[in-house]
């Protein structure tokens, strides 16, 4: 058994072993001479033991009642077991708790609470701070102040930027009691909060399952969007305190988790204007806070439009479905973006196998085209696939790929321009050679 105590009988013990799966060998005291016992458990009955403080060959000893289950489970043994006293039996020395507990602090002051044994005679208490963790060697009489077991509260000053530590040590009316106690906080007072935030639309990811009837790419450029729903990241936290938490316009803050570095945060932005953002606050772990005006992102509903639709090809190597789509000449406009010399950012791109001779091709409003986004650098040379979008496998016939325009929030042109492509596959023959068996 491991006993833990102070003078005053506050006692922490634990036996070694599996509770409720084997035998545990305890020391047993029988008339003050120290015996090996084994008794029998299924279950410990632990509770509030009867302690005393004792002496055994002039050694202190802490001793209590503890019951066990004897070997046939049915009756219990009543048994005193005791220790060496293993904790400072000192009456006085404090435990100090700081700011509540908290190690981070945002000021140049420190308060603390004293507490100590109730029957320690301390009646007065040193508390100063240092940005050294050694206690200091002497005390100037002024830091000697009254102290008092009911309210054992303190206040220290002049606390540094950084890791300040708390020596405190109690007296009686003469003479120290004890060793110092060392306790320490960090201080920091930046208001600005150490983290790296982004503001994103959340459309970055490419696919090729968008419909005509979302008028719309779920793919877009950076910094536009269409939706007041986006994303937070929080990128990066070397606050010295670190990120305790965070709130988004109005909403209670949220605590944060380191967890969550790079993760995208839901958000609703605020203010519709030509631009939006959020409005957030950041709290570090000291309880600094920052207001950020986060407004990055463009906000556009309105699609292009085709003033002259260009004209549109598509080159591949012979009847190879991947090749280049290419766009020359015509006019697409758009109130909002502008790059490059051209007023759309992408195009909304969507494939199809035509029926029967070819000569039936769906609309490009057919429910069935599944339309996906491709950022464009240059209108001559747009990497595409005749089967993006489609679920069958690669057969001959003839293909139709639509084309519409996208600004940078992923409005689609009305407008489409289309180009067929005929396809020819060569079934692959396998030869396999013959095998013959001789009887």
């Amino acid at each position: 058994m491991e006993i833990a105590a102070d003078a005053d009988g506050n006692v922490m013990a634990a036996m070694n072993g599996e509770f409720g799966t084997k035998e545990t060998r305890l020391a047993l005291l029988r008339d003050g001479v120290w015996s090996e016992g084994r008794p029998n458990y299924q279950y410990a009955a632990f509770g509030r033991p009867n302690i005393d403080v004792i002496t055994v060959g002039g050694d202190p000893r802490v001793s209590l009642i503890y019951t066990v289950m004897n070997g046939s489970y049915n009756t219990l043994w009543w048994a005193t077991y005791s220790a060496p006293l293993n904790v400072v039996s000192s009456r006085c020395k404090p435990s100090v708790v700081l700011e509540s507990g908290s190690y981070f602090i945002n000021k140049t002051a420190a308060s603390g609470t004293i507490y100590t044994a109730a029957s320690c005679t301390a009646t007065r208490y040193v508390a100063v701070a240092s940005t050294s963790a050694t206690p200091p060697t002497t005390v100037n009489s002024s830091d000697i102040k009254p102290f008092s077991k009911d309210n054992g509260n303190f206040t220290v000053n002049g606390l540094a930027t950084g890791i300040n530590y708390i020596h405190v040590r109690l007296y009686d009316t003469t003479n120290a009691l004890e060793s110092w106690v060392t306790n320490s906080v960090y201080v920091d007072n930046d208001n600005a909060v150490a983290a790296t935030v982004a503001i994103n639309n959340g459309n970055s990811i490419p696919n090729y399952k968008d419909t005509w009837n979302m008028r719309a790419s779920t793919y877009t450029a950076k910094g536009y969007t269409r939706s007041l729903i986006g994303s937070l990241n929080i990128t990066g936290v070397t606050d010295n305190s670190g990120l305790m938490s965070y709130a988004i316009n109005d909403q209670p803050a949220v605590n944060f988790d380191t967890n969550n570095i790079n993760l995208p945060i839901p958000v609703n932005f605020n203010n519709i204007t030509s631009t939006v953002g959020i409005t957030l606050t950041l709290i570090d772990g000291a309880g600094n806070s920052e207001v950020r005006g986060i407004r990055p992102l463009t906000y556009d509903v309105t699609p292009p439009t085709v003033s002259a639709a260009p004209t549109a090809t598509f080159t591949s190597a012979s009847d190879v479905f991947s090749g280049t789509i290419g766009l020359s000449s015509g006019t697409i406009t758009d109130d909002v973006y502008s790059a490059s010399g051209r007023q759309y950012w992408g195009v909304w791109v969507a494939n199809a196998k035509c029926s029967g001779d070819g000569s039936t091709c769906p609309a490009d409003t057919a429910s069935q085209l599944r339309w996906g986004a491709v950022p464009v650098t240059d209108p001559t040379a747009i990497s595409w696939n005749l089967l993006n979008g489609m679920s069958q496998a690669p057969e001959s016939g003839l293909y139709r790929t639509y084309i519409r325009f996208l600004d940078g929030a992923g409005n689609a042109s009305t407008t489409a321009v289309t180009v067929d492509t005929t396809i020819t596959v060569t079934p692959s023959k396998v030869f396999m050679p013959l095998a013959f068996s001789q009887r």
